[in-house]
């Protein structure tokens, strides 16, 4: 903050001058102050009466009636020397209080005080529809000239501080504060505002919202080393049509209040105005957002918002706002900027409707305090966003989101991020337990994308797409996912397993996704009843440390389909609540799973390396199925380490439900290949050694007879199961011929 800015608001703090000087000495000042023959002031006061300011008219309050506004006799009226005063003439205000409600029109005029912190226009005496001083009111839009405004404090205007209505204004050095209605309010007026302190302006009977500055109609402004602090309302707006604000090295500190939610943000965009931002700080807002933007353009660098709170509860609580509808042609982006900083808000950016936004260089920690949502950056309703450069850390919902409605796209493109410990947040269930996720697409009656590269996730699920039945009217959520890491995924509440990949409908493509550490599955894919399916494809891809399963693949009656491509499941391990352990789980419940891997290899994992139950058509083309460690597992899969186990698995449209072809397989600790009133097509199979059991068929719980047991104990099959096909090439464990199998 400059030095005169903090004098300013000390001097009107209530920090007076030292003690009255004896008669025979001079009193020691304190730093920054000056004795000027009368009492300690601010450096930047100067010397009694004028300081270092020069002018044409004088004006002292405390004068003799009848001056001629010399230096050595000053006016005591402001009103007298506005009206005697001609074209370019400079007025001079001496310390103390001076009658405000002034009304000057299309000309050129300069009114300087000796020092902010010593000179007052006080409007508290006019007029209930004045301000402290109005600019070509009573001609607006068309009225010139130039009011030039330095030194002063305006203070007590029942309509306002300064009224402009065109021409051009300069405020410099000055301090308007507690005005009704707004401290400073431009229409049609070019401003340049520089080292000002706006503050405190005051609710009114007649209009309980407030601004601290106001842009309106076709203003052009530029506002530098400028504080705005303690504004119940809108500190800045930018309102109406086609105005263009610029704000250099400005702090906005103390907006809105608990009990006084007037106004909806520090810094308020819309319409078709412009406002670019460098070096601008927003701090301790307690409004429904810091920043507001329903229309415009905004352009920032080096953006910082922190300890912002929303104690209203709107919807969607986040620090930036942005939602426009119908741009016109070729605006290009509508918030735009590079270095942003958020810290203890509400949420991070919401960015809906046709708005678009290029972001970098973004960091946000501790959202979500005093709301449900702590949303990192929402992209919805048919928006897109690009950021590159991002960091989240402790986000208490989804750290990003994309969402949309009514048949729009929404699309938002991350690139270089770092997410980090989000903790629960949406998800929420009837039982009030939650789910922590990172990163979500969801839509309705429209398509959400998300596009994640060269990311890093890390405590948390790292992408949980919602979409099909889930949202009304259904659709699916997409999501391509490029050199992206998923790891140390936690415990969900009470107990229940994350997973680092979560399809509850939608689409992921992800090449070189690398998922690792997981308290739950790697991945979780199933479909939507009444959408579309849940579908995973992945290359190059690595799944490692996980619980229970690598991969879960639901059969749902939306779909499910899963596809890896010469990728890698590592290191899956019985979880603390579950007492099984799979590389690829394919499971059924209202519907089919189908699940492909090809060129990938699935080993180190406590059971099956492959497990299929119920409705499913699974194809395994080359790679490696390695065998468990084995061990006796309760409940519906009955398996003790076998390399590929399928139960109650009905041939497929075709052929069989399990097809292996040119894949070798592992031993581990039980069969090769368990198959428990299922069938199966191995192709072109090798098994890695001859000890233990290679191929089972067991029946069903149901079936009185093993066929086949007595020729080869070895091979047996249920009589109500398809006829098991193995065509082995070469045949390295010299099975016998097909018909002599069964």
């Amino acid at each position: 903050m400059p030095a005169s800015l903090l004098i300013l608001l000390l001097a009107c703090a209530g920090g007076g001058p030292s003690s009255p000087p004896s008669d025979d000495a001079t009193p020691e000042c304190g730093e920054g102050e000056l004795y000027d023959g009368e009492a300690c002031v601010p450096e930047a006061c100067g010397m009694a009466p004028w300081g270092d300011v020069e002018g044409t008219v004088y004006v002292d309050p405390a004068a003799a009636e009848g001056g001629d506004g010399t230096r050595s006799f000053p006016l005591r009226s402001l009103a007298d020397a506005v009206d005697r005063a001609g074209a370019a003439d400079v007025i001079v205000l001496a310390a103390g209080t001076h009658e405000g409600g002034l009304e000057i029109e299309d000309r050129d005029l300069t009114l300087a005080g000796r020092c902010a912190a010593l000179v007052t226009i006080d409007g508290s005496t006019a007029a209930e529809d004045a301000a402290v001083i109005a600019f070509n009111k009573a001609n607006p839009e068309v009225g010139g000239g130039t009011l030039s405004l330095s030194g002063l404090t305006l203070r007590g205007g029942r309509l306002g501080g300064l009224d402009a209505w065109g021409g051009t204004v300069v405020l410099r050095d000055s301090v308007i504060t507690e005005n009704g209605w707004f401290n400073l309010s431009f229409d049609w007026t070019d401003a340049l505002i520089e080292d000002v302190t706006v503050a405190r302006p005051l609710p009114t009977t007649d209009q309980p919202g407030t601004w601290g500055m106001w842009f309106g109609r076709l203003c052009t402004a530029t506002v530098r080393r400028t504080l705005l602090h303690e504004h119940p309302g809108t500190a800045i707006a930018v309102s109406y049509t086609d105005s263009t604000l610029v704000l250099e090295d400005v702090v906005i500190a103390g907006v809105g209040s608990e009990d006084d939610m007037h106004g909806n943000a520090a810094l308020d965009i819309d319409a078709t105005n412009t406002v670019t931002a460098t070096r601008l700080t927003i701090r301790d807002v307690n409004q429904w957002f810091a920043i507001s933007q329903t229309g415009g353009t905004f352009a920032f660098e080096d953006l910082v918002i922190e300890h912002h709170r929303d104690t209203v509860q709107v919807p969607y609580p986040v620090a930036i706002y942005v939602e426009t509808f119908d741009p016109a042609p070729g605006s290009g982006d509508t918030i735009a900027g590079k270095g942003l900083h958020l810290s203890d808000t509400a949420g991070g950016i919401l960015i809906s409707g046709t708005a678009s936004a290029r972001l970098s260089d973004v960091s946000m920690e501790d959202l979500g305090h005093g709301n449900e949502l702590g949303v990192g950056i929402f992209v919805a309703a048919g928006a897109e966003a690009q950021v590159s450069g991002l960091r989240i850390e402790g986000a208490k919902g989804a750290a990003l989101a994309s969402q949309s409605v009514g048949g729009a796209t929404s699309v938002l493109a991350v690139t270089d991020a770092e997410i980090v410990d989000t903790t629960p947040g949406l998800g929420s269930t009837s039982d009030g337990a939650t789910d922590a996720w990172v990163a979500m697409g969801a839509t309705a009656g429209g398509t959400a994308r998300l596009e994640l590269s060269d990311t890093v996730i890390s405590g948390s699920v790292g992408v949980w797409m919602l979409g099909g039945g889930w949202v009304d009217p259904p659709a699916t959520p997409t999501a391509l996912l490029t050199d992206v890491t998923i790891q140390d995924v936690p415990m969900g509440m009470t107990s229940r397993m994350n997973s680092g990949l979560v399809l509850q409908g939608g689409e992921v493509d992800a090449e070189r996704l690398t998922i690792e550490r997981v308290a739950g599955p790697a991945a979780t894919v199933r479909g939507v009843s009444e959408g579309e399916p849940g579908r995973l494809s992945c290359e190059a891809c690595l799944f490692q440390d996980a619980a229970f399963a690598g991969v879960l693949a639901i059969g749902s009656a939306g779909g499910t389909q899963v596809q890896l491509t010469d990728s890698t499941i590592a290191g899956v391990t019985a979880a603390d609540s579950v007492d099984q352990a799979w590389g690829v789980l394919v499971t059924h419940e209202d519907g089919v799973a189908e699940v492909s891997l090809e060129d990938s290899t699935v080993s180190d994992v406590q059971h099956a390396a492959l497990a299929v139950v119920g409705d499913a058509d699974v194809q395994v083309r080359g790679g490696t199925l390695d065998g468990g460690t084995g061990g006796t597992v309760g409940g519906v899969l009955d398996v003790h380490g076998n390399a590929v186990y399928a139960r109650d698995l009905p041939a497929g449209d075709g052929g069989t439900g399990l097809w292996l072809d040119g894949v070798r397989l592992g031993q581990g600790a039980g069969a090769s290949v368990l198959l428990h009133g299922a069938s199966a097509t191995l192709t072109d199979t090798s098994w890695d050694s001859a000890e233990g059991e290679l191929l089972q068929q067991h029946c069903s719980a149901d079936s009185s007879e093993v066929a086949g047991a007595e020729e080869s104990p070895r091979y047996t099959r249920c009589p109500e199961t398809e006829q098991l096909v193995v065509e082995i090439e070469p045949n390295p464990m010299g099975l016998p011929p097909v018909d002599q199998l069964f």
